[in-house]
């Protein structure tokens, strides 16, 4: 093995990130055999200099994953190479858990044994990889995926997918209850924890119990990261995605929004602009004074920032959701009210797409444990998927949080889109209520339908 696998990375990454990255490296190939590799790559900011490593009175710690991904030897048994991996990444969860956010790992077979889709996530995974461990001819093998192939409605899911995760947030924040400071109950009936995470022994917060500090750091990151994503996911739209969240910050303010045809979308975001180039500076320095620029920020008080951030960034949410919706679907949805941007949805699929995704969501095993409502999912099959009206549910719900929606309105709204089982008196609860009862919804959604985790089947 290489003596330092973090050597391949960027000069000037910090020292505890590039132990991470050896000590990872190190226990992978322990787990899986080196003779069963090929090589070892690692994607994600980090090889692009921007790992973000913050100071805590516990020591350093990483707000970035250490993401790898493993190139198997030709003949090699890749279903038992996935299991080891996934046993290793199991484990060394539990022993880094207080040294970073999380470790990850993937099996890659080489050649064209595996179709690669123009996504942003693939985009952004070759764009830019690694070897850290193994001979670098690897790179030569990888494919390519150009900017201009990435469809226009994969940034769509990119912001939808990020909102859920803000909906998530907001139970782990309390950001519709009292400014404790303190963690609301962990434990959702989806068996997950407000942000989507497996539950691990230990884990469950009780109510009132003070969050850890590398856990209000989580919250603060997410918070602000979403501020981030949605920029990507608009540059995306533009064709001009620079690598690094620095260049990208840039790249928006002074190209993309300067164009006249953007004169709308510039002038909605003119608020925002500075705590985009804010975010992108705390992203490669990991320093909380970099973060004093947001306007009412506490960096002293990390829990209390990112509650701040994640209501802040509400009615952001909703001027980049229609700039992109309206981009997709071919509209100039910055001048619509919420009740027109919702009825786009049914543009973004054909009638019997819409048709199939609601039979195959409601027999896949989300829809077999009882996540979705039948009845709500086929009466409104001819308006959209079930995934997409969760999405819509979604935006909905972040948008509650900005205090500038009718919450009469977006009541009637989540009563349309909302596709999951709920109580029989749902339409008369209160916004706040609605909330509650959706956010447990989601937990499940995010941990079953996004991110393909298996879930009891409801008996």
């Amino acid at each position: 093995m290489q003596d330092r696998p973090s050597s391949a990375l960027p000069y000037g990454t910090s020292e505890f990130y590039a132990s991470l990255v050896d000590r990872c490296v190190q226990g992978l190939l322990e787990a899986v055999g080196e003779g069963n590799v090929e090589a070892v790559l690692m994607v994600g900011a980090p090889t692009r200099g921007e790992a973000t490593v913050v100071d805590t009175p516990q020591g350093p710690y990483s707000l970035s994953d250490v993401d790898l991904a493993c190139v198997g030897k030709p003949g090699v048994d890749v279903a038992q190479l996935r299991s080891r991996l996934a046993a290793w990444v199991a484990l060394a969860n539990t022993e880094f858990a207080r040294e970073c956010t999380g470790v990850d790992a993937s099996v890659k077979t080489r050649g064209a044994e595996a179709p690669v889709y123009p996504l942003i996530a693939t985009f952004e995974m070759l764009r830019s990889p690694t070897v850290v461990w193994g001979s670098e001819s690897i790179l030569s093998e990888l494919p390519e995926v150009a900017l201009a192939d990435v469809p226009a409605w994969d940034s769509l899911v990119l912001l939808h997918n990020r909102t859920v995760e803000q909906v998530l947030l907001s139970r782990r924040l309390g950001a519709s209850g009292e400014d404790t400071g303190v963690a609301s109950p962990a434990a959702t009936p989806g068996g997950t924890l407000g942000l989507g995470e497996p539950i691990e022994p230990g884990e469950i917060l009780e109510r009132g119990e003070p969050l850890e500090h590398t856990e209000t750091l989580r919250l603060l990151y997410a918070s602000g990261k979403f501020l981030l994503d949605a920029v990507t996911a608009l540059l995306f739209l533009d064709r001009n995605v620079p690598e690094t969240y620095a260049d990208r910050a840039y790249a928006f303010s002074h190209e993309t929004l300067v164009r006249p045809e953007n004169a709308r979308l510039r002038s909605a975001l003119r608020e925002f602009v500075p705590d985009i180039e804010t975010w992108a500076r705390f992203k490669s320095s990991g320093d909380l004074s970099d973060l004093s620029g947001i306007p009412g920020a506490t960096p002293d008080d990390p829990i209390a920032l990112a509650r701040h951030c994640f209501l802040r960034y509400a009615p952001c949410c909703g001027i980049v959701w229609r700039a992109i919706l309206g981009s997709v679907v071919g509209t100039d949805a910055l001048k619509l009210p919420t009740v027109s941007v919702v009825r786009l949805y049914p543009r973004l699929e054909s009638l019997p797409r819409k048709i199939v995704r609601s039979l195959k969501m409601l027999r896949s095993p989300a829809g077999r444990a009882g996540l979705f409502s039948t009845g709500r999912v086929l009466k409104r099959a001819t308006f959209a998927s079930p995934r997409m009206l969760a999405y819509a549910t979604a935006v909905l719900i972040y948008l509650s949080y900005s205090g500038s929606e009718d919450e009469g309105v977006l009541g009637s709204l989540l009563r349309e889109t909302c596709p999951f089982r709920v109580p029989p008196d749902f339409a008369e609860l209160p916004l706040e209520r609605k909330r509650e009862v959706l956010i447990d919804s989601f937990s499940l959604f995010h941990a079953s339908v996004l991110r393909g985790r298996k879930i009891p089947e409801r008996s």
